[in-house]
């Protein structure tokens, strides 16, 4: 049984998968499809992977593109080690990502500017925090005067495949 196939049977037998950590797994980052999504071949498999605890700016939303960028300097053709917590309502695996000097890729996401902390799953005080400083020191998405989170976005631009649930948050954390 797959990693995968394992944690869909304990969310649908209501076991808490997205509390403990079933196993590390490394793999090669070979795609970003945007600021927090990524690919990545484990196994010889490929894996979809959203970045846990962050939301970062859509493709055709003000710094969507600048988000992708960001991630993809991160992360692309790099090993990275992921933790897993969940599978989303997409599908994708949600695991926080590790670069390969250790340090967490949604928290440089949201220290630099390219994401929001979103911790309606996974909450995290230290991402809360390094979004505030993020905000005071203006960087990336936070030059704009009032930045748009993605979650209202969506919501006003609905997806063309018309398969995204309304589960987004309706105010922002912070």
């Amino acid at each position: 049984m797959t990693l995968i196939s394992r944690l869909r049977k304990y969310r649908l037998a209501g076991l808490c998968a997205r509390w403990c950590v079933v196993a590390l797994l490394l793999g090669m980052c070979v795609q970003v499809h945007d600021g927090d999504t990524i690919s990545v071949l484990v196994n010889n498999k490929l894996t979809r992977i959203r970045v846990a605890s962050i939301d970062s700016p859509e493709l055709g939303q003000a710094f969507g593109e600048e988000a992708k960028a960001f991630m993809k300097s991160l992360c692309y053709r790099r090993q990275v080690m992921l933790a897993p917590l969940e599978i989303d309502h997409y599908g994708r695996l949600v695991a926080r990502v590790y670069l390969p000097d250790g340090r967490n890729a949604g928290r440089e996401m949201v220290a630099n500017g390219y994401a929001w902390y979103f911790g309606r799953y996974h909450a995290d005080e230290n991402f809360k925090n390094l979004e505030l400083k993020a905000r005071s020191g203006r960087l990336g998405l936070w030059i704009a005067p009032k930045p748009m989170p993605p979650w209202l976005w969506r919501q006003s631009h609905p997806s063309p495949r018309g398969d995204r649930p309304n589960l987004e948050r309706q105010t922002p954390r912070i």
